[in-house]
């Protein structure tokens, strides 16, 4: 079977589970990185002198996983979440994404914004709909296949947008539609 990450993580408040990826966890830190050296650090993406916990030369692992200093930085990305994201339809969804993200101004002008935000609270609300689907088949034992088919049937009932010839092509290659899904078949020739 072929998993997608992103699929598996984004049904996943819909059965009420915990995101297993930090990155769309409420909280972070549970992905510490020991160096070669035996530096400790909070994070992989923070791999720097002001998120250094300690040495394993001179500590214990199981004391530096529990330090206040590591329990902060993982709370952080929970409570330096904008308020933007606070109230956002979507939240369950990304919590924010990771705080090696926030590097843009929301609307308000608040720090703290995932610059991936547009997109993933895009892909998010167009997803929503069937990821909440997906889980209801899932806790009813049914399988996951079957979501496919529920979109099929739904989808064959809408009618198909209307594409001009000089509108983007809806296969997503760029080109007019004309030059591509457009293009009439080249005349049979009479051999």
């Amino acid at each position: 079977k072929i998993f997608i990450q992103l699929f598996d993580e984004s049904v996943r408040p819909f059965l009420g589970m915990e995101h297993a990826l930090c990155i769309y966890r409420e909280t972070c830190g549970d992905v510490p990185v020991l160096e070669h050296n035996g530096d400790f650090y909070s994070c992989d993406h923070y791999v720097e002198p002001q998120y250094k916990i300690g040495n394993i030369y001179e500590r214990a692992l199981a004391e530096m996983l529990d330090d206040p200093a590591q329990r902060a930085f993982g709370e952080y990305k929970w409570t330096s979440l904008p308020r933007a994201c606070r109230e956002c339809e979507v939240l369950a969804m990304c919590n924010g994404g990771c705080p090696k993200d926030r590097l843009i101004k929301t609307a308000d002008g608040e720090d703290g914004l995932n610059y991936l935000c547009a997109g993933l609270k895009r892909f998010f609300t167009h997803s929503q709909p069937y990821f909440r689907k997906f889980a209801e088949l899932v806790e009813a034992g049914e399988p996951a296949e079957k979501l496919m088919q529920i979109v099929r049937a739904a989808d064959s009932g809408r009618a198909a947008p209307q594409v001009g010839r000089n509108d983007p092509c809806s296969c997503g290659s760029g080109l007019k539609y004309k030059r591509c899904c457009g293009r009439k078949p080249a005349p049979a020739s009479g051999l």
